[in-house]
């Protein structure tokens, strides 16, 4: 097993869900979604030990949010440590924030225009 492995966007629930109807997927026969009810989502810088912070642009509201990461594995090919906040931010207005110790990770914000 690589010592460091990648892993899929993860969003949360309601995040995923929110994504899917505004794209016209969530309900068969349903019309496709215009430009103004896609929700944008923002990318946060790759941080390694610190907080990474996707936030939303002016104009746009948190719906959700979520994360990509790169664990650093121990010798026996297990992920050395988990990501350990995944949630909107205590501190900054419509921010999704992520952190993860022991490896690399980044927020993903899921803004809802205004």
């Amino acid at each position: 097993m690589p010592k460091n492995r990648r892993t899929r966007p993860s969003f949360s629930r309601g995040a995923a869900l929110c994504c899917l109807l505004a794209a016209g997927l969530g309900a068969a026969g349903a019309a496709p979604a215009l430009a103004d009810d896609v929700p944008v989502v923002v990318t946060g810088k790759w941080a390694t030990g610190a907080p990474s912070e996707a936030t939303c642009p002016k104009g746009t509201e948190l719906v959700g949010g979520g994360y990509e990461s790169e664990p650093t594995a121990r010798p026996d090919g297990a992920p050395a440590g988990p990501v350990d906040m995944n949630a909107p931010s205590s501190r900054v207005p419509n921010t999704w924030v992520v952190r993860m110790y022991t490896g690399s990770a980044r927020a993903y914000a899921l803004c809802e225009r205004d």
